[in-house]
């Protein structure tokens, strides 16, 4: 990877530097991951004629990456859409919950659902949009107690303006396509067939709120999934 990437070599150093420090495990893996596969879409956009096979578990993790790094098209002015600005507000409240269950590398993904959504929303929303901006700003992971009450703004702001949204779907509803578009997006890691279907019941669900969310069916085959992994 070096090879075709040279600038790829800082970046493997400055990772383990991350590994190195002292804090908790799972965080500082998910920085390392955070810093390589950002650094690596980035050379891969630099040099899109450079094509690298890459085992079928890094290819999904850069999946995941992709879809929160800014692109060219995010500065494409796109029209308005309703629903896909409650999607991503709704994934970015659901996020902000569990940077508070001990999950402080997320508040990076929530402030990506952030900016999709300004990108798509109507100029009505805007300014509320922005609000939830400026909290976010506030925010300190490092020192999370002594800033959690921006968080919490933030939050506050996304449940008004989610209940105004859509006068169907409702705030509770909202919720639950959040919940359904952050486990499809977690569900590319692992089996992106799996993750598609919760994508198509999160759809069924913004087509008619009165869906009934087979959540049992999905839930069992995940564990179905899960099992089979430990099995392999």
């Amino acid at each position: 990877m070096v090879l075709n990437f040279p600038e790829m070599e800082k970046v493997f150093t400055e990772a383990q530097q991350v590994i190195d420090k002292p804090g908790c495990k799972s965080c500082k893996k998910n920085k390392q991951k955070s810093l390589i596969y950002k650094a690596l879409l980035r050379e891969m956009q630099k040099q899109p004629e450079v094509v690298i096979d890459f085992p079928e578990l890094i290819q999904n993790e850069l999946n995941v990456f992709k879809s929160i790094m800014p692109s060219v098209e995010d500065s494409i002015p796109r029209e308005a859409c309703i629903e896909c600005v409650g999607k991503h507000l709704a994934q970015a409240y659901v996020l902000m919950k569990e940077i508070q269950m001990g999950y402080p590398d997320h508040l990076e993904y929530a402030e990506a659902h952030i900016r999709k959504a300004i990108n798509q929303a109507p100029k009505d929303k805007l300014p509320e949009l922005e609000g939830i901006v400026k909290e976010l700003e506030q925010v300190n992971i490092d020192v999370l107690p002594k800033t959690v009450q921006h968080l919490e703004a933030a939050r506050t702001i996304i449940e008004s303006t989610l209940e105004t949204l859509d006068d169907i779907i409702g705030l509770t509803r909202w919720i639950i396509i959040g919940h359904l578009a952050e486990a499809a997006d977690e569900g590319l890691r692992y089996n992106e067939q799996f993750a598609n279907e919760i994508r198509e019941e999160r759809l069924n669900l913004m087509d008619n709120p009165n869906y009934d969310v087979p959540i049992k069916q999905l839930l069992n085959k995940a564990k179905a999934l899960v099992q089979y992994e430990a099995e392999e």
